[in-house]
């Protein structure tokens, strides 16, 4: 079930890069979106809040990054900022520092054919668009992208009045697959599925993962702990910074593998990259839900918050961290099966 699981995470960023690039004007075009009925799969209600800023890593929290074998090494070239750093200090000395703050509105729906249809609204209060309030030189209204709809493998992204600022393609995107192996899921699971089960739905989980090149670094019966190499990556370290390198990841999962509790990514002894994910239990807000299939069976998109960091450098050299927080106040699936 891992892989259904990646698959919503990504879903809900498809058309985060639409929205986040400039928009080239086009004012003239009117372009309707055609309503065609399909029968419903999956869908997902979300609404969330994302803020992007960034740290400190003499902070607390960032204290793996801080011990790594490459800022260690670096550490006595940028001896002032590092003791910058560790004072205390409430000060905003440039912009970067200022938490860029979104919340948006999710609705999403896979339909039985394997299409489907995304729709993002921008929600954010004005009080919290501190750059944009700030920006002496504000974008237009007009050009000013609110609204994202994918659809028929097409993003289009509207301004506040309604109107069609631009359409991209997507590419050609088909969920079909994913809907035939949870269909064989359930349907090869009888309803009596139990908890005394769980070690042996485990040990498959595991024995999948090792078959794709994962390696199982220990196994309690709190968390699984697995590690993979990750070949030909761009590295993320300033002297290497046009070659490929070898990194690797260590995951954390629940003892069933359903979820993913954490990510770490090494660069050598150097942690460049960080991912901590935060589930909800038995919150309706957050549900997942199937007429007559039991809970243990569902795939687990019940996420409450995804927290990533990434170590970072500026353009003279001294580290720093850039944080991305993704916080759900609702995250519901609903599963809408067929009955043979």
């Amino acid at each position: 079930m891992k892989k259904i699981n990646y698959i919503f995470i990504s879903l809900a960023f498809i058309s985060s890069t639409f929205v986040l690039q400039s928009c080239k004007d086009e004012k003239n075009a009117t372009e309707a979106i055609s309503e065609v009925p399909k029968e419903i799969a999956v869908e997902i209600l979300q609404e969330k809040q994302r803020v992007q800023f960034v740290d400190k890593i003499t902070a607390v929290d960032n204290s793996e990054f801080l011990d790594g074998e490459y800022i260690q090494q670096i550490r006595p070239m940028f001896a002032k900022q590092f003791a910058k750093q560790t004072e205390e200090y409430d000060t905003i000395n440039s912009a970067e520092q200022i938490p860029v703050i979104t919340c948006e509105n999710i609705t999403q729906e896979i339909y039985s054919d394997g299409t489907f249809a995304y729709e993002s609204v921008d929600v954010t209060p004005q009080d919290l668009k501190f750059i944009e309030n700030l920006n002496v030189n504000p974008r237009p209204e007009e050009e000013r992208v609110v609204k994202t709809v994918v659809k028929d493998n097409f993003a289009y992204l509207y301004n506040p009045s309604g109107s069609l600022i631009r359409k991209e393609s997507v590419g050609d995107i088909s969920f079909k697959p994913m809907l035939d192996s949870l269909a064989n899921y359930v349907e090869t699971n009888p309803q009596g599925v139990k908890a005394n089960v769980s070690k042996v739905k485990s040990n498959i989980a595991i024995n999948k993962a090792l078959s794709s090149g994962m390696r199982l670094i220990s196994q309690t019966d709190n968390e699984v702990v697995m590690e993979m190499t990750i070949e030909n990556s761009k590295s993320s370290l300033p002297q290497k910074a046009k070659s490929t390198v070898v990194k690797k990841a260590l995951m954390r999962f629940s003892p069933d593998m359903a979820q993913m509790h954490s990510q770490k990514i090494y660069e050598g002894s150097q942690l460049v990259q960080s991912v901590e994910i935060d589930y909800a239990n038995d919150q309706p807000q957050y549900a997942n839900a199937a007429s007559g299939i039991m809970k243990q069976m569902l795939p687990t998109a019940n996420m409450k918050s995804i927290k990533y960091k990434s170590l970072s450098f500026k353009p003279d050299g001294s580290p720093y961290i850039t944080n991305n927080i993704e916080e759900y106040s609702k995250n519901q699936v609903t599963f809408n099966f067929k009955k043979k």
